[in-house]
């Protein structure tokens, strides 16, 4: 015999759980019902959600859209990379230097790309999630690792490290325009790729416009430019031409500011012995390039902020976390109360024994006979 359905009208289930009446006739009985494991993780007959719905767990759902974000926001802002990441990332937060100049790696963590693991329950992604969501957390967790490599290699220059012919350095410097090309990358999955229009993006998967950088050829072109030339110059056109100070022993090499495209060994040897001032440590150049290129990422950062929080909102984007219409609200687990201790007569404890067996905080099972009224 089959039971009668719970309260709530078919067609209301129905919408929760997108299963039919005969089915939720039988998800309404009571031998179906204790059988959830195998109902969620093999018949499929319902999803999480709307099976709790049914058999009376009673977890508040929320459709997608404004109101479940503003039920989550609080809890996504509470997150800290320091606390709430994986390895790489707690390592991040405890390099101070780093994460004082990319603040906006953590706003960017929290706000992007943590709805779309299964926090605070585990730090996997959600099931369903969509492949352009998770290019964004990987291309930003990517940036992230290259920045961290760059600051190993610098850390060893620091201490007087340079590395057979400078590996440490150039190891420093290769890394620091690795994390810059990987910010292209994340810019590219989140506004389009303008040299692959074909290319997925978030701007094209929710058909809206996103362009970071509207100011690019007025503010920025001419300087970006120039700071590649000079980061190829340094480690990617062969060996760079470098001055030993016989009297400091510090290694020098033609700095930033002094450097032109298309030089050669003649040429910045002849630099040094007309303008020897144009010429800096290999550690200066290292920090100056580390710095610089941290400074811009944190810059895309802000541009992709003021751009995607605004979808935070938007049903389409939350889908694309894996979110649905059976999403709960993101919230740290209810603490239980703490236990009510028995009643101290005399100094002493005392227990009121049942006759059924009442389990008491902790794994101590107290039975025996007659309960006194």
């Amino acid at each position: 015999m089959v039971s009668p359905l719970p309260t709530e009208p078919i067609p209301q289930l129905q919408q929760i759980t997108g299963h039919s009446a005969e089915g939720l006739h039988l998800l309404a009985d009571p031998a179906t019902t204790r059988s959830e494991k195998l109902l969620r993780n093999k018949a499929n007959f319902c999803n999480s959600a709307g099976l709790d719905k049914i058999i009376g767990k009673g977890e508040s759902v929320m459709a997608l859209g404004s109101a479940l974000w503003k039920a989550s926001e609080s809890f996504y802002n509470g997150l800290t990379l320091a606390q709430h990441g994986i390895t790489p990332e707690q390592a991040f937060a405890r390099r101070l230097h780093l994460a004082s100049a990319f603040p906006r790696l953590e706003e960017f963590w929290k706000k992007h790309v943590c709805p779309m693991t299964t926090r605070p329950q585990g730090m996997d992604f959600r099931p369903g999630h969509s492949l352009i969501a998770e290019k964004i957390g990987m291309a930003s967790y990517s940036v992230m690792g290259r920045l961290l490599d760059s600051d190993d290699s610098m850390a060893k220059v620091r201490a007087g490290d340079l590395g057979e012919r400078y590996r440490n350095w150039r190891d420093a410097i290769e890394a620091a325009g690795n994390a810059l090309q990987l910010t292209t990358e994340l810019q590219y999955a989140v506004e389009g790729n303008p040299k692959n229009k074909k290319a997925p993006s978030l701007a094209s998967t929710l058909g809206v416009a996103i362009n970071l950088f509207p100011d690019w050829q007025l503010n920025w072109a001419a300087n970006r430019d120039m700071a590649t030339k000079y980061r190829h110059y340094l480690v990617h056109e062969g060996l760079v031409y470098t001055v030993q100070n016989q009297a400091t022993g510090e290694v020098l090499v033609l700095g930033y500011q002094a450097f032109k495209a298309g030089g050669n060994w003649n040429d910045a040897s002849a630099s040094y012995y007309a303008r020897p001032g144009d010429w800096q440590t290999l550690q200066r150049v290292g920090e100056v390039v580390l710095g610089n290129t941290i400074a811009f990422i944190d810059l895309t950062y802000e541009r992709l902020l003021a751009s995607m929080d605004g979808l935070l909102v938007n049903p389409a984007y939350q889908q694309l976390w894996g979110w649905d219409n059976n999403t709960p609200p993101a919230a740290w687990p209810v603490r239980p109360p703490a236990p009510t201790l028995p009643a101290m007569v005399n100094g002493v404890m005392t227990l009121s024994a049942c006759s059924s067996s009442k389990k008491v905080y902790g794994p101590t099972i107290i039975s025996s006979g007659g309960c006194n009224p």
